[in-house]
């Protein structure tokens, strides 16, 4: 037997495959046995469209709401039995839900099982009574893709007297809205409190929903993790870990990801594994106070408690930083507001508030992760805003210095009026972007002596600390070509902006 369904590429299309059904379903006489593959919302648009589209045939639906074991009997006892052509069988994996333990890789555990499902027993052993009681009836069965799996594995007598599976993948936006609303639905915390047969279940819809042809690729990320969360809520950690790299297969930025995948491996004790995942999220994400915390608990596990430390120290910055970095709270207000006052007095224009800020928690973390701690966050804060915009306003003066330099060596007319805040910044940039365009070495000689005002002995020693050995002599020299060079990318920068204002 083989499934009909519908390929990535040349295949038959969605409408080609219903249509193969109908002809299935009106060439055939007397007993047969179809599989429909397809979501319950789907069976549903299918079940109706198929009562409209055979008006000749007469169909009768067969909704299981419950588990059963025995479905001759129960099909037996129909009142309409005799007049029946076509009887459509939906909710027939209800029965065999009990005997699911779902595992990560989408077969899952529970074709391992060394028990067969009764109702799965029990259609392999009355396949024949099915044939010659009910000749003149075709039944489809429609199920969901676990449990056609679970058909092929674990009832092949009953199975291959089928006419095969035709598959109906849902449609894309519904597909999206029903992936969407289960997400919404749960998360870690609801999972725990759910028993195991609950938690088996939503694995067991995931694992359908990532099937479906039409999923995306964000969806399936999503779901995967949703999946490893419910792995975790099981204590199944070396499930929880392989849904989580799924989900970093489809992307591997997702520092949600990275971090439950820490946590799982912590659980099993492999702590120097989860380290690396807790360190992976953290470069995504360097203020995710949760992946903080857990690095700190993963540094005590193997003896590394100042490192650890120094983790628990990062996410209580982090924690109030959001705070002060907020617009919300009258501590945020205040802090920025000094900023704010301080970026006028120093006319500065090029930067904003939150650009001081960032620029203040960077140096924060650096200073953290070297061993020292900061006892004050909102003291700390604003002094280092204060310093970092003393230094933009020396850079500004510096670029300022070197840019009239160049331009006093001809080609371009300096102004007598003395710069506004305005011109300054439009010079600084143009300056940065001349600077851009010189070769690595230059850029490290102009910005070490005309803009950080080192000594040619200070450079020639910082140079040679990355293994470049320069004469104060040559760096002369160098430096000279270097400005000449910057010069005329300053002169190309300064007339590309006037052509463009003109």
């Amino acid at each position: 037997m083989s499934f009909v369904e519908l390929p990535k590429d040349n295949s038959p299309s969605r409408e080609e495959v219903y249509n193969a059904l109908l002809r299935s379903l009106t060439r055939r006489k007397g007993f047969g046995i179809i599989f429909i593959q397809a979501s319950p919302a789907e069976a549903g648009r299918l079940i109706v469209k198929i009562q409209k589209d055979l008006p000749q045939r007469n169909i009768d639906i067969f909704q299981l709401d419950q588990p059963i074991d025995n479905l001759y009997g129960l099909v037996k006892n129909r009142t309409n039995l005799n007049a029946l052509n076509v009887l459509i069988i939906q909710g027939l994996e209800k029965s065999l839900e009990p005997y699911i333990q779902s595992g990560y890789g989408g077969d899952g555990d529970y074709y391992n099982l060394n028990t067969v499902p009764r109702i799965l027993s029990h259609l392999n052993q009355r396949r024949e009574s099915f044939r010659d009681h009910f000749s003149h009836i075709c039944f489809v069965f429609i199920l969901p893709f676990f449990a056609i799996k679970y058909f092929i594995r674990r009832a092949p007598d009953f199975y291959d007297w089928s006419a095969g599976v035709f598959a109906f993948p849902t449609e894309a936006d519904q597909l999206e809205k029903e992936s969407r609303q289960f997400l919404l639905e749960g998360g870690y915390k609801e999972y725990c409190h759910l028993n195991p047969k609950e938690r088996d279940q939503k694995i067991l819809k995931i694992q359908e929903l990532v099937k479906e042809p039409n999923q995306s690729s964000e969806i399936k990320e999503n779901l995967f993790i949703e999946q490893g969360n419910l792995f975790a809520a099981s204590d199944k950690y070396e499930d929880a870990v392989s849904s989580y790299d799924l989900a970093l297969n489809l992307n591997p930025d997702n520092y949600f990801a990275w971090h439950n995948r820490g946590y799982a491996l912590d659980k099993l004790g492999r702590h120097q594994e989860a380290l690396v995942s807790y360190n992976k999220s953290l470069k995504i994400k360097p203020n995710f106070d949760l992946a903080l915390h857990d690095r700190g608990d993963a540094l005590i596990e193997i003896g590394r408690d100042q490192d650890a430390i120094a983790s628990y120290d990062r996410a209580l910055f982090d924690d109030e930083f959001q705070i002060l970095a907020a617009e919300t709270s009258p501590e945020g207000v205040a802090l920025q507001n000094s900023i704010a006052r301080m970026l006028r007095q120093y006319r500065i224009s090029e930067v904003d508030v939150s650009f001081i800020l960032n620029e203040a928690y960077m140096r924060g973390c650096r200073l953290i992760d070297s061993g020292e701690t900061i006892k004050n966050v909102a003291a700390w804060l604003k002094f280092t805003a204060f310093r970092i915009i003393q230094e933009t306003a020396r850079n500004q003066h510096r670029n300022r210095n070197l840019s009239e330099r160049l331009i006093g060596e001809g080609e371009i007319d300096v102004k007598a009026d003395p710069l506004n805040a305005a011109e300054i910044a439009e010079q600084s940039e143009m300056m940065r972007i001349a600077i851009q365009q010189l070769g690595s070495m230059d850029q490290t000689i102009i910005r070490l002596r005309f803009l950080e005002g080192l000594s040619w002995q200070d450079i020639a020693q910082r140079l040679g600390e990355d293994g470049t050995v320069l004469s104060q002599a040559s760096l002369r020299k160098r430096a000279s070509r270097a400005l000449k060079r910057l010069r005329s990318a300053f002169v190309a920068v300064s007339r590309r902006g006037s052509l463009e204002k003109s």
